[in-house]
């Protein structure tokens, strides 16, 4: 559907994007932001609820998009001005898609390699993260209420898609849920710069491991620390300390190694 300069109201859904992702989330749907992550979401099978898309990139998308059985009613094409006047912000990739929100994951099922986020209040430091876990080879997030949601716009961006990888578990009481994965056999790690850490050097490979993240101001919750097997810091110079994406990166490739995985070579 081509949308001209009097009836952008058609696309509201996509408008102001700035302010509307919670909203979103909400209403059980989230922001593809970009042809790469719109497509990896259609990928991994996430359902397409409609598409905005600037008319000049519109054509090398069309076929995905109707691969996915995205009917033409649910497409709304403009001009990359009108495109930027809907979505309230400069805009250069071309495709938003809004998505059907994916199902979480059930505890039970969240894989041997578990990344826990305990207060990450920026969205993007949790898309990095994503794409790191996927990266190195874990299996789930579990994110906590003080956290920045992973479906958020940001986030996904950030991720470029690496989140839909993944499977997610949104925690409602994230000491009572570390102490259901270590009765399951989980080794819960701390990341933490604490007295008595050890250095990521001296870590071991166990078979079943949750890695605890916590906010860059406030650190990890004092309960978990306490719950967790051993606390682990990244060996630094000249800085007092490393981004928490840097480090999970640090430490997800340290976990990897010694679990004898070995890099695909493959380009995300």
């Amino acid at each position: 559907m081509k949308i001209g300069d009097n009836d952008v109201e058609i696309a509201r859904r996509f408008s102001s994007l700035k302010g509307s992702a919670l909203k979103d989330l909400e209403r059980g749907s989230f922001i593809a932001e970009g042809e790469k992550i719109a497509a990896k979401a259609i990928e991994k099978g996430i359902k397409i609820i409609s598409v905005l898309a600037e008319e000049k990139r519109f054509e090398s998308f069309r076929d995905v998009l109707g691969k996915a059985g995205v009917s033409e009613e649910k497409i709304y094409v403009a001009s990359k001005k009108i495109v930027e006047k809907i979505v309230g912000y400069k805009f250069h990739r071309g495709i938003i898609a809004l998505c059907e929100l994916p199902s979480y994951s059930d505890i039970d099922r969240l894989g041997d390699r578990i990344a826990i986020l305990n207060g990450l209040a920026n969205a993007e430091n949790v898309g990095s993260i994503a794409r790191n876990a996927s990266a190195f080879g874990f299996d789930a997030i579990i994110f906590d209420k003080r956290t920045a949601h992973p479906y958020l716009r940001r986030a996904v961006r950030v991720s470029m898609g690496a989140i839909f990888d993944l499977k997610i578990f949104e925690s409602a009481d994230l000491k009572k849920d570390a102490e259901i994965l270590k009765a399951k056999g989980y080794e819960i790690i701390a990341a933490e710069l604490t007295e008595d850490a050890s250095p990521i050097d001296d870590l071991s490979a166990p078979e079943k491991v949750a890695v605890v993240f916590g906010s860059e101001g406030e650190g990890i919750s004092s309960d978990i620390l306490e719950l967790s097997d051993k606390i682990v810091y990244v060996p630094i110079e000249n800085v007092p300390s490393l981004n928490v994406a840097a480090s999970s990166a640090v430490i997800f490739r340290e976990i990897a190694k010694r679990s004898g995985l070995k890099p695909s070579g493959r380009k995300n």
